[in-house]
């Protein structure tokens, strides 16, 4: 007895008499979001820890906010351009990858915007301290074009923020 999924996730079940057989249930993965036309701009950056790195698919990279650019008053903050609008469910945020934690964000607002001009809170809160990928669902579905994820505090209370990736969640 055992299981095998074919190249286009089909769960199969094997019997000891009959040999694989196809089962009920059906395994599917989203793609990932084509992130190669999109543009980042950031409050600051820091030791070629550029703001692109933050959409770039690459997890030995990430951005990194410059320590004195961010404060209570004045939040460090990823503003992404993803050239068209798409309607959006919610984002997820990768803390950097590497052994240290400085600047892996805990407070957050994530805005939306159709014209990168005319921003919307769309979710607020805490990331926990991990350095897995955060998944934040939002209460609707929103269209825009921009996003902004503001660093408002830090998990070790620093004043810098970090990001190894950033993107959207969409509509199926």
């Amino acid at each position: 007895a055992g299981t095998k999924i074919d190249h286009i996730g089909k769960v199969f079940a094997r019997t000891e008499k009959d040999g694989f057989i196809p089962a009920v249930a059906m395994i599917y993965r989203k793609p990932e979001i084509d992130r190669s036309a999109w543009t980042a701009t950031a409050s600051g950056e820091i030791n070629g820890k550029f703001a692109k790195y933050a959409i770039d698919g690459d997890h030995d990279t990430f951005w990194l906010t410059l320590h004195e650019d961010m404060s209570r008053e004045n939040p460090s903050f990823i503003q992404v351009d993803m050239k068209k609008t798409m309607k959006l469910t919610g984002f997820t945020y990768l803390p950097r990858q590497d052994k240290n934690i400085s600047g892996n964000i805990w407070g957050y607002d994530f805005y939306v915007s159709e014209d990168g001009e005319n921003w919307e809170q769309a979710v607020y809160g805490r990331f926990i301290k991990t350095r897995n990928k955060a998944k934040i669902i939002f209460d609707k579905e929103i269209s825009a074009r921009y996003f902004k994820l503001l660093a408002l505090s830090e998990m070790r209370r620093g004043d810098y923020a970090n990001a190894c990736e950033i993107s959207i969640l969409t509509v199926d």
